[in-house]
């Protein structure tokens, strides 16, 4: 990655050192960072894609990698689909985070960001995992902004997760960018997951639900048992109202094969 790359990858300033588990998912790409958020996919930005990249630090541990892909649509400088998947060579064993692809990022939301950037423009301490709390400060036609002057990203810290409390969970909403004017001294630019979520399903091979977060196996078998028991009570109306009709007809209930 050339020096301009390495600059504009943005490090958390403001912010503590975390060695919280809850943030073991946040991943180390080379001069940026990223979020494991399946067990074989991590996200970071496009522009964190510029070299060949064949491994990931996930916890502390080196995971190997076979592929990495940018959004087809993604042009160098445009903060719009400046996304990419790196995929994994074997299944993490660290949770992934899970994402919320519906979340409303108002003016005033409180977000953390986590990143292993640096914590000051001039300092040279990247590579610690570090998390701040801070807010969205614009959401607009071109794009949502979260950090202040003093708590916000520096760089190291393209590609790492913006996190919103949903659900007794921080769960991902979008991706640190890049600064939206002084760099360590500004609020940052994001990429959201709203609108990238078709290309997330296709390009992680997870079939994530409404909400960015992937059905699980529970979740399924729940859904399919609700279709089984509507269509048992469809049924079951239906029959009865035949039986009305004509009483003399014998009624046969339908079977519940769910």
């Amino acid at each position: 990655m050339d020096d301009a790359a390495k600059l504009n990858a943005l490090a958390i300033v403001g912010g503590t050192t975390s060695f919280e588990t809850n943030y073991q998912a946040v991943a180390r790409i080379g001069y940026c960072s990223g979020v494991l958020v399946s067990p074989t996919v991590v996200l970071t930005n496009g522009h964190c894609l510029d070299g060949p990249v064949d491994h990931i630090e996930i916890a502390g541990t080196d995971a190997r990698v076979t592929s990495c892909t940018r959004h087809p649509q993604y042009e160098p400088g445009h903060r719009v689909h400046d996304i990419g998947a790196c995929h994994l060579a074997s299944p993490s064993t660290v949770t992934p985070m899970q994402i919320d692809a519906e979340a409303q990022l108002v003016v005033g939301t409180e977000v953390r960001l986590v990143g292993f950037g640096r914590s000051a423009a001039f300092a040279n301490d990247s590579g610690a995992l570090r998390v701040v709390e801070s807010i969205v400060t614009r959401n607009d036609n071109d794009g949502v902004d979260v950090g202040t002057s003093q708590r916000t990203a520096c760089p190291g810290d393209s590609g790492g997760p913006v996190l919103v409390h949903s659900e007794g969970h921080w769960r991902v909403v979008a991706l640190l960018r890049g600064a939206a004017g002084a760099i360590c001294a500004s609020p940052s630019q994001t990429v959201g997951l709203h609108q990238e979520i078709d290309w997330l399903r296709s390009a992680s091979g997870t079939d994530f639900a409404p909400s960015g977060r992937p059905y699980s196996g529970e979740s399924v078998v729940l859904m399919v048992v609700s279709v089984c028991a509507v269509s048992v009570a469809i049924a079951r109306s239906v029959s009865r109202a035949n039986a009305n009709r004509s009483p003399h007809r014998r009624a046969v209930g339908p079977k519940d094969n769910c």
